[in-house]
């Protein structure tokens, strides 16, 4: 069964992720690594033609829509220094 400790380990709240990831591009980073490498592992499993049952299917759901949350706050974060670099 994957690892499923990415969901646990860091489940916080992405809506205010754009506010705190002003100093925080690094961990931004490594939650973005992260939640890839659990979306191979996944993949790997399928791939291996390992019995899938439901909660695999949840997971990687779970798993893509941090992703985009994350895309989603990379993006946030780079406008705002877009704007900053403009105003100087």
């Amino acid at each position: 069964m994957p690892n499923t400790s990415i969901l646990k380990d860091h489940s916080i709240d992405l809506s205010d992720l754009a506010t705190q990831a002003k100093g925080n591009v690094a961990h931004l980073a490594f939650l973005f690594d992260e939640v890839q490498e659990q979306i191979y592992q996944l993949k790997s499993h399928i791939k291996n033609g390992y019995s899938l049952q439901l909660e695999h299917f949840d997971e990687l759901d779970k798993l893509m829509n941090i992703s985009i949350e994350l895309a989603h706050v990379y993006e946030i974060r780079f406008r705002d220094l877009e704007k900053e670099y403009e105003g100087e």
